[in-house]
C-alpha cells in the first residue's frame, strides 16, 4: 500500500526536508600520535566513536575520554604512525631548525642514509607534513621517561609551522625530585606549553587533554592559568605542596594542578618561553579568520584586480582587527596606509597582491597579583 499524506487546504504550503549538521571544530580540534603498526588519520566527534576503535582504558581512549568530558562538541583526532615504516614521498622535505639561546634541534624528513628505519621522531614528524592542514589546533603528546627527544623534535617542528600548539604532558615520578632540564633544548619555544603531575596523581597522563577539554569551551583567547575543578586529575595536597615546591615548575613555566586560594586550579597559563597560552591561540584565530573572510570574497565576488577591490580586502581585515579590539581580545592594532590606487598594470597582470600589512598588541592577562599592606601601631597598642 502506498503511503499517503493528508495535506489540509491553505493558500500557504512549507515543505520540510531534514539534514544533520556537523559543526565545524573551529579552534577545538585536538591531535593524539599514536605510534604502532599503520599509517592513517582518524577523526572523532564524540567517545562513543573512539570506542568502536580503542578500548577502555587503553592510552588513546583515556586521552579521548578526558578530552571529551569537556568538550562534548570538539574534535579528536589520531594520527597513527607505523613504528617500522618509512618516510612519505613530499614535494619537498625541508630540514626543519629550531634555534634557542642556548643550541638548535636539527632533524631531516629525508630518508637516513645508511638505509636503515627512521626514528620516531622523524616518522611523527614526516606524518606531521602531510596531516597538518586536517583541522587540529592543538596536539597533545604525552611524553614518557626517555622520549624527551621525540618531544623536543615535535615542538621545533610546531614551532617552525607558526601556527598550531602543541602541549607535552609529563607524569613525573613522586618519589624523584622533578626535573625538567630535559626540556632546555625548547624552553624559547613559544607554541609548546609544558604540563605535569606525578603519578600517583594523574596515572593516565591526561592532565593536559583534560584541562584542554574545558579550555576550548572557554571564549576564544582565554587566559589557560584558571581552568579549575578537574575530575580524573587529582590536584596536589594543598598542605604539603608550598610555593617552593612550585618554583620547580614555575622556572619552565611548567602547569600543574593544585590549589591556590582553596581552589584546585592549572598553575601557569603561559608557554615555555613565557608567551600566555592565549596569545598564541588568538593569534592562530586572527590568521585564520582573516584568510578565511578574504578568500570568501575572492570566491564568491570573483572580483577584478582593481582599487575597489583592494580596499574591500583592506575593509575585512580591519573589521576583523576592530572586532578584536572591541572584545578585549587585543588592546590596539596598526593596519598601515596602503596606497591601492598606485597598483601599476604590471602588479595587477601578476594577479597576486602582495604588500598589506598589520601588526597588534595582544591583550595581557593577570596571573598573579601581588599586594603590599602595612599597619601603624602606637606604643602599647
Amino acid at each position: 500500500m502506498a503511503n499517503t499524506k493528508f495535506i489540509a487546504l491553505s493558500p500557504v504550503h512549507v515543505s520540510t526536508t531534514e539534514t544533520q549538521v556537523v559543526a565545524d571544530p573551529g579552534q577545538k580540534g585536538v591531535l593524539y600520535v599514536n605510534v604502532g603498526d599503520n599509517d592513517g588519520l582518524q577523526t572523532f566527534r564524540n567517545i562513543a566513536d573512539v570506542e568502536q576503535n580503542y578500548d577502555a582504558d587503553s592510552p588513546i581512549w583515556n586521552q579521548a575520554h578526558a578530552y571529551f568530558e569537556g568538550a562534548p562538541d570538539g574534535q579528536a583526532q589520531v594520527m597513527s604512525v607505523n613504528s617500522k615504516g618509512t618516510l612519505f614521498e613530499h614535494a619537498t622535505a625541508p630540514q626543519l631548525t629550531a634555534t634557542t639561546t642556548d643550541n638548535s634541534v636539527t632533524f631531516s624528513t629525508n630518508a637516513p642514509a645508511d638505509g636503515s628505519t627512521p626514528s620516531t621522531a622523524d616518522l611523527i614528524v614526516d606524518r606531521l607534513l602531510k596531516y597538518y592542514g586536517a583541522g587540529f589546533q592543538y596536539i597533545v603528546y604525552p611524553c614518557a621517561q626517555g622520549d624527551e627527544d621525540t618531544a623536543i623534535a615535535l615542538s621545533n617542528f610546531v614551532e617552525a609551522q607558526d601556527t598550531g600548539y602543541l602541549f607535552i604532558d609529563v607524569t613525573t615520578d613522586p618519589t624523584k625530585p622533578v626535573d625538567f632540564s630535559a626540556f632546555d633544548a625548547i624552553k624559547d619555544n613559544r607554541a609548546t606549553k609544558l604540563v605535569s603531575s606525578n603519578s600517583t596523581l594523574d596515572p593516565d597522563s591526561v592532565l593536559a587533554s583534560e584541562a584542554l577539554g574545558k579550555y576550548v569551551e572557554l571564549p576564544i583567547g582565554s587566559n589557560y592559568k584558571f581552568i579549575d575543578q578537574l575530575q580524573e586529575v587529582q590536584p596536589q595536597d594543598q598542605y604539603e605542596f608550598s610555593n617552593d615546591d612550585l618554583a620547580l615548575y614555575e622556572k619552565y613555566n611548567v602547569a600543574t594542578y593544585a590549589y591556590e586560594n582553596k581552589v584546585p586550579m592549572i598553575t601557569n597559563g603561559r608557554s615555555l618561553s613565557g608567551v600566555s597560552t592565549g596569545i598564541m591561540v588568538f593569534k592562530d584565530y586572527m590568521t585564520i579568520t582573516i584568510t578565511n573572510r578574504v578568500a570568501d570574497y575572492l570566491r564568491i565576488n570573483k572580483p577584478p584586480y582593481n582599487a575597489s577591490t583592494v580596499k574591500a580586502i583592506i575593509s575585512l581585515i580591519q573589521g576583523v582587527l576592530a572586532n578584536a579590539v572591541s572584545n578585549s581580545n587585543i588592546e590596539e592594532f596598526d593596519l598601515p596606509k596602503f596606497d591601492a590606487d598606485a597598483l601599476s598594470d604590471e602588479i595587477k597582470a601578476t594577479g597576486k597582491l602582495t604588500g598589506i600589512k598589520w601588526s597588534y598588541k595582544p591583550m595581557r592577562f593577570i596571573d598573579d597579583a601581588w599586594f603590599e599592606q602595612g599597619l601603624e601601631l602606637t606604643v602599647n597598642e
